[in-house]
C-alpha cells in the first residue's frame, strides 16, 4: 500500500499549486517586463540595438552564458573541452545557428583565458565568496546557476505593478546575505587596462536591470535588499563592478 503524504507535504503541494494559479492570473492582468528590458533605463541607442542584433554576437553570448552555467565553484574541476564544445553545439542548434567549429574553438580559448584571470578566478571561488558574505572560512555557501524566477514587482515610481520573469546568471547565499553575479561580454578595455569611463557607463546602463534582480531575490529569499550585493563580471577586461543599491 503506498504511503500517504504527510500533512506538511500536502500543504506544500497546495501552496505551490496556489502560487502557480495566482501567477497565471496575474500574468493576464499585469504588464510583463524582464530585468534586461530595464538596461539603460529602458532606452537603447540604435547602435546598441544593431550590435545586439548581429548573429555572431547573439550566438557568442548564448554560448558563453551556457558555459558559465556549467561552472560550479572555482575550486571544482571544470568541464572538459569535449563537454563544453558539445554544449555549445546544442545551444547553437536550438537557436537555429550554423555550426562553425573553428569559431567555437576560438570562443572556447577566449573563455578559458578569461576565467584564468585574477578577478574572475576570485569571484568564482567558494572560499572568497564565503568571505565576501561574512561567512566562516569553512562555510558551504548555496549556489544558484541560471535560476529562473517569476515575481510581482511594485517598481517604486512606476505606474503600477508588473510581472517580472527572468533568470539569475549566478547567485550565492550564505550567512544571511547574498550576491547576484551577472556575466557581461561588453568590451570595456583589456585585461589589466580597463577603460574606466566605459566601465562606469556600462554600470549605469545595467543598474536598472540589477536593481530588478535585487528586488526579485529579496522577494524569493526574504532577505533585506541591503543584504544583497549585485556584481557585474566583465569577462573581456577582467573587471568586477559592484552596482550600488538604488
Amino acid at each position: 500500500m503506498p504511503k500517504r503524504k504527510s500533512r506538511k507535504a500536502e500543504k506544500q503541494v497546495l501552496q505551490s499549486q496556489s502560487r502557480r494559479k495566482v501567477m497565471l492570473i496575474l500574468g493576464l492582468v499585469l504588464r510583463r517586463r524582464t530585468p534586461s528590458e530595464r538596461e539603460g533605463g529602458g532606452q537603447r541607442r540604435a547602435s546598441e540595438l544593431l550590435a545586439l542584433a548581429t548573429r555572431e554576437a547573439r550566438a557568442r553570448g548564448a554560448v558563453v552564458h551556457a558555459w558559465m552555467e556549467s561552472l560550479g565553484w572555482g575550486e571544482d574541476p571544470p568541464p572538459d573541452e569535449a563537454q563544453l564544445l558539445q554544449l555549445a553545439r546544442q545551444v547553437l542548434l536550438r537557436a537555429g545557428e550554423p555550426l562553425d567549429e573553428p569559431l567555437l574553438a576560438t570562443w572556447l580559448g577566449w573563455w578559458r583565458a578569461a576565467l584564468a584571470r585574477p578577478a574572475a578566478r576570485d569571484l568564482l571561488s567558494r572560499a572568497t565568496a564565503a568571505r565576501r558574505l561574512g561567512a566562516p572560512p569553512d562555510a558551504q555557501p548555496e549556489l544558484w546557476r541560471e535560476r529562473r524566477f517569476l515575481v510581482v514587482d511594485e517598481e517604486a515610481g512606476a505606474d503600477g505593478a508588473v510581472l517580472v520573469p527572468g533568470a539569475f546568471d549566478r547567485v550565492v547565499l550564505a550567512a544571511g546575505a547574498a550576491e547576484i553575479i551577472d556575466f557581461k561580454t561588453d568590451r570595456v578595455g583589456a585585461p589589466g587596462a580597463p577603460d574606466a569611463a566605459a566601465v562606469a557607463a556600462r554600470i549605469a546602463h545595467y543598474a536598472p536591470q540589477m536593481q530588478a534582480y535585487r528586488r526579485a531575490l529579496a522577494q524569493l529569499t526574504g532577505l533585506a535588499p541591503a543584504a544583497i550585493a549585485c556584481r557585474l563580471l566583465f569577462l573581456e577586461a577582467d573587471v568586477v563592478a559592484e552596482v550600488a543599491a538604488g
